[in-house]
């Protein structure tokens, strides 16, 4: 993560990721990169969903080809709003590793894992029959996707009010299953309306902030100063976004 530096966008539709750029000076756009859940790589979707609403959350590790929208996006549609070109085709994650299957399996556990308090938050690893869910899709790069955020990118949904069938993105350059877990729980928080911290052990680190996410599984914070955006004021409770993953 040397050298790398977060960006900051302005507004509810910010992208996030990390950066190669150094933040720009003057606060503008610059680019960058960032219950009982048992579903395991192999297991299909489940016949009920524990919400309500049927939605869950879709971890997608073998590719998809997607279409930019100037609408919310939706992943039962393949479109993301933040897709910097207009068709991209995302390779599958980890793809031709000699240990592929493992690497998958422990990204899964440590997403299940930091999400063990929210059980309503079902996550499978095949594609849903219909929506609405919240897809994280693995693989491939930023260059892939034309968009300047090394790790990680999804659009900011200030009190997830845009879409129920997000669709985000973990790129292969974080390093291990730890790491791209990380990144996928700070997708799906700055989905759900949550920004950024500059606490490196928090999930939000570098979602709107210039700060270097640490190494270790990430945390979700009770009480956090966060980056303006949703929030409405400080300190903010970030589980307060992942109860709320079922409205």
């Amino acid at each position: 993560m040397r050298g790398l530096w977060l960006v900051l966008l302005v507004g509810c539709s910010a992208r996030l990721g990390y950066s190669i750029q150094p933040p720009d000076p003057d606060g503008g756009p610059v680019g960058n990169g960032g219950g009982s859940n048992q579903t395991s790589p192999a297991d299909a979707a489940p016949d009920a969903a524990v919400c309500a609403s049927g939605r869950v959350l879709y971890l997608e590790f073998e590719g998809a080809a997607l279409t930019a929208t100037n609408a919310a996006s939706d992943a039962t549609q393949n479109q993301a709003q933040w897709l910097g070109v207009g068709d991209a085709t995302m390779p599958p994650f980890r793809q031709g590793a000699g240990d592929r299957a493992t690497q998958i399996a422990d990204t899964v556990t440590a997403i299940q894992t930091t999400l063990a308090g929210f059980p309503d938050i079902q996550i499978v690893t095949t594609r849903p029959v219909a929506g609405p869910y919240f897809m994280i899709g693995f693989g491939g790069s930023n260059q892939d996707a034309n968009v300047p955020y090394l790790y990680a990118v999804n659009r900011l949904d200030c009190n997830d009010a845009g879409t129920k069938s997000d669709v985000a993105w973990v790129f292969e350059a974080a390093e291990n299953p730890q790491r791209a877990a990380n990144f996928a729980i700070g997708a799906l928080l700055f989905g759900l309306g949550a920004t950024g911290t500059n606490d490196s052990n928090d999930c939000m680190c570098g979602w709107l902030t210039s700060c270097n996410p640490g190494n270790g599984a990430c945390t979700i914070s009770t009480q956090i100063n966060a980056a303006a955006g949703c929030n409405a004021a400080n300190p903010v409770d970030e589980t307060t976004y992942l109860a709320g993953f079922c409205d």
